[in-house]
């Protein structure tokens, strides 16, 4: 292995920069969001996660096993979501809900 620069994969330079960018583009979708998610949705968001919904589900199971009240439910978890759906629909209605175009464009060069 050469230890000239040109002779380097550019990975590490392209990854800093991909960072930066989605940093900022990130910062922009999270308060677009805010605008239309609902409540309850707690993924992806500040200050929550998918854990605090688990949380409520194991205290709501654990009140219905002490009350010896019956309980029935369904717990999904769409793991890696955006990549198992059509890019290309989804990029398309993030525009229509308002997405500034600056965010979807690069991601269609990705996708």
């Amino acid at each position: 292995s050469s230890p000239l620069p040109l002779d380097q994969r550019p990975i590490s330079v392209a990854s800093a920069v991909y960072r930066l960018w989605a940093a900022t583009r990130l910062r922009y979708a999270i308060a677009w969001q805010a605008g239309w998610i609902h409540p309850s949705q707690r993924g992806f968001r500040p200050q929550g996660s998918t854990g605090d919904v688990y949380w409520r589900i194991a205290l709501t199971v654990e009140e219905a096993l002490l009350s010896d009240k019956p309980l029935t439910g369904a717990f999904l978890d769409y793991a890696k979501c955006f990549d198992r759906l059509p890019h290309g629909i989804l990029l398309a209605l993030a525009r229509r809900s308002g997405m500034d175009e600056l965010v979807p464009r690069p991601l269609r060069a990705i996708y």
